[in-house]
């Protein structure tokens, strides 16, 4: 079997983000939006690791990545921003997230910068796992230099998951390169 058709391959080609309107609009407490987060975010993980603790939680609100949440529960908002700090901090540190952030909430409304978030990432996913062709035009309705940004932090992202990826599936199988 060759590492496309394994499923380390198969779960990330067939993964779909979820869009702002799947995200509930509901305030969770932190064990029911951790569960929820993790779920979504659980084709990422190597074996069985939480990709999002209450621990990252408190220090990203105490770094004011996000705001704290609001009687013991957390917004749609902090958890679109969760999501995205998850998976950008796989690439990039801490403090170049956050600039990002504040320069993407300057420029875009959180809807419109999270959906256009989502479809790069899908994008960015297919080329890395399945057509190796990172040229596709970007999906903003206006592209700028911060969606530009963001275009290139999701194919960076992408690339670590392929090469995490065929790791995993070179361990397990014993297979060759």
């Amino acid at each position: 079997m060759s590492f496309i058709e394994s499923k380390y391959a198969q779960e990330i080609i067939n993964f779909k983000f979820p869009k702002f309107k799947d995200i509930p609009d509901i305030g969770l407490y932190m064990e029911q939006m951790l569960k929820l987060l993790n779920t979504y975010l659980s084709v990422f993980a190597i074996k069985e690791e939480q990709m999002m603790t209450s621990t990252m939680v408190n220090n990203y609100v105490k770094q004011k990545l996000i705001t704290p949440p609001v009687n013991k529960k957390y917004s749609r908002t902090q958890m679109l921003y969760l999501l995205v700090i998850c998976l950008l901090k796989q690439i990039l540190n801490i403090s170049d997230i956050a600039k990002l952030l504040e320069w993407e909430k300057l420029k875009y409304e959180t809807e419109v910068a999270y959906n256009f978030f989502c479809v790069e990432i899908e994008n960015a996913l297919h080329a890395a796992f399945v057509t190796r062709d990172f040229s596709a035009p970007t999906s903003a309705k206006q592209a700028s230099e911060i969606s530009e940004l963001f275009r290139s932090e999701v194919l960076a992202f992408a690339n670590k998951i392929y090469v995490t990826k065929y790791i995993c599936y070179l361990n397990d199988s014993n297979a060759k390169i």
